[in-house]
């Protein structure tokens, strides 16, 4: 159950920035932040912000572990099969 909130949570946030992504009411806003940048690129600069820290929090929280381990297992028995290829083939010449 907790898995499945926690998922609910993301997609709601998720949309919610895709929603706040489309500023049609900041499009003819002529306003200057910090004196130069006009305020749709500001708003756009903070929803940018704030994705990237929605993403950092669901890969720090939600990131499946388990397949690092199974990816990097995988790469060790790759590792080592390889090495076996290459001395039975260094010893058969």
């Amino acid at each position: 159950m907790k898995q499945r909130s926690s998922l609910l949570s993301v997609v709601v946030i998720s949309t919610i920035l895709l929603v706040l992504h489309q500023d049609y009411w900041l499009w003819t806003n002529e306003s200057l932040v910090f004196g130069f940048l006009p305020l749709g690129l500001f708003w756009h600069l903070c929803i940018s912000l704030a994705a990237v820290v929605c993403w950092a929090v669901v890969s720090h929280f939600y990131w499946p572990f388990e397949s690092d381990q199974f990816a990097s297992n995988l790469n060790e028995e790759h590792a080592v099969h390889s090495e076996t290829e290459v001395s039975n083939k260094e010893s058969r010449s």
